[in-house]
């Protein structure tokens, strides 16, 4: 019998000469190889090399006999890698047994920013592990190929974020921002002029990118307007504006509470009304005419005519001075009148 280190040479036949001995993978040294003889009156030797121990069997007659063990150490069937980066970066949560893995980029990117085989490193186990990169479109590929000649596949797919915003930038009416609007508010009311029948045709947006597709469907009075917008990965939203007629006929005679004198945060004064035919006479206090100004309607809108974004006429001068101001209707019917201390802005 044939030992290695101790324990019987698998498959050993007397009269069988030749054997091949599989070591296993990282083995650096053969191992020690002893024998019992048949009999006692055998003479053996044995002759090693780096690869082969030669064991000779001499008989007592003389006839010789040899047992030639050939070793070969087995190959690495490591096919895995410790580690990869894409641009410098460890891919996240990377395990050497997982080998499908995604990379998500922020919405926006380019896809002439996305990684090429180039833009890819990686740590082995070892060193007779051959690895190839492959790269294509947005797919990067790493083929492992172990000593022994297993393969493993890394496979990076690359994928860019899509956008989510649903918000617009603007909801314009007639060339004007709709009153009080916020990107994230989606229904809306807006006043009509007394006797209008029909919504303005002149209904616009401003879209937050080009990524986002934006429709509208405007409807008749009595159904809302909508403003339908789907965000580049699909998500959905509805601005509705719900059209009303004022009920506030401007041409009604008007009184004190339909005309108002307030004072700007800049210090500077605005008259306002809501009533038709309604026009402002400024003078100094001795009766010099400073100014005559038919007054504009307060947007229906606002709705209070003293309100700071309520339009109307506003008297800047360059002198401080007191002021009579009249209310007139029609030219002729004082409506409201006073006196203001006007100081130079």
């Amino acid at each position: 019998m044939i030992y290695l280190d101790g324990k019987e040479l698998e498959e050993f036949e007397p009269g069988d000469s030749d054997y091949s001995v599989m070591l296993p993978y990282g083995t650096t040294q053969l191992p020690e190889v002893s024998w019992t003889q048949g009999d006692a009156d055998q003479t053996v030797q044995a002759e090693r090399t780096d690869k082969t121990v030669v064991i000779s069997v001499t008989a007592q007659d003389g006839t010789p006999n040899e047992y030639i063990l050939t070793f070969t150490v087995e190959k690495s069937d490591e096919n895995r890698l410790q580690n990869i980066f894409v641009k410098g970066q460890p891919i996240k949560d990377f395990d050497p047994d997982h080998v499908e893995y995604t990379l998500t980029y922020g919405v926006g990117t380019q896809v002439s920013d996305l990684a090429t085989a180039t833009d890819v490193t990686y740590e082995v186990f070892n060193d007779a592990e051959q690895v190839n990169i492959v790269s294509d479109g947005s797919l990067l590929m790493l083929q492992v190929k172990a000593e022994n000649g297993d393969m493993r596949t890394y496979v990076i797919v690359q994928e860019i974020a899509l956008s989510g915003n649903t918000q617009l930038d603007g909801i314009f009416i007639n060339g004007e921002l709709i009153p009080g609007f916020e990107p994230d508010r989606l229904d809306y009311i807006y006043i009509l002029p007394y006797g209008s029948v029909a919504v303005p045709t002149d209904i616009t947006y401003l879209a937050t990118d080009t990524t986002m597709q934006v429709s509208m469907a405007i409807n008749q009075l009595n159904e809302p307007t909508q403003i339908f917008v789907t965000a580049q990965d699909g998500t959905e939203v509805v601005y509705t504006i719900q059209f009303e007629v004022n009920s506030f006929n401007p041409a009604t005679v008007p009184t004190q509470d339909n005309v108002c004198v307030s004072m700007l945060p800049n210090g500077l004064w605005k008259f306002t009304t809501d009533c038709n035919n309604v026009s402002l006479y400024l003078s100094t206090l001795d009766g010099k005419v400073i100014c005559i100004s038919k007054l504009p309607l307060v947007d229906a809108n606002i709705p209070n005519i003293c309100d700071v974004e309520a339009n109307g006429y506003v008297y800047e001068t360059n002198m401080d001075n007191i002021v009579a101001y009249y209310f007139m209707y029609n030219t002729k019917e004082v409506i409201k009148s006073g006196k203001l201390r006007i100081s130079h802005q």
